[in-house]
């Protein structure tokens, strides 16, 4: 059910005991760096949206998300989604000024203006690390990506 609630305590016994260590937080989750505004997000509402179109890819998806100022279009018909009556919190009120999605098929990123400014969005599809064993380093400074395969046989 979207937006998902952090994971209990309980079930990290041992960050429990370091909470100043551990965030516990939503998915999808917005925060800042340094000035820069990240959305990060586990990707079932891009998967449930590649479903419905076959020319889109992961970053095109995303590159909706920012056009629409939508995180989840489809909740609640294709994605769970919480029922609630005063405010969708999947509605974005300003646009970060990155997206990084996981567990999608592909890695790839794209740069998508933001309406009404000079700026971008960088949008970021990462790959399961479990099945591709890729990583991707955000450099804060420049809005850069730095991809690490770490697939080596030892």
């Amino acid at each position: 059910m979207w937006p998902l609630p952090p994971i209990h305590r309980v079930c990290l016994p041992r960050c429990a005991m370091s909470s100043k260590k551990v965030n516990l937080v939503t998915n999808p989750y917005e925060f800042e760096v340094n000035g820069i505004r990240v959305m990060t997000m586990s990707g079932e509402n891009v998967t449930e949206l590649l479903r419905t179109s076959q020319k889109w890819t992961g970053a095109d998806v995303l590159a909706n998300i920012v056009k629409w100022q939508h995180v989840a279009p489809n909740c609640p018909d294709t994605l769970d989604g919480f029922p609630l009556s005063e405010r969708d919190p999947l509605v974005m009120e300003t646009t970060p000024r990155v997206i990084i999605c996981g567990n999608q098929p592909h890695a790839e990123f794209r740069r998508v203006p933001i309406d009404g400014t000079d700026e971008t969005c960088l949008v970021v599809c990462l790959p399961k690390f479990s099945k591709t064993r890729v990583a991707c380093f955000l450099n804060l400074t420049d809005l850069t990506l730095k991809w690490q395969n770490f697939d080596h046989q030892f």
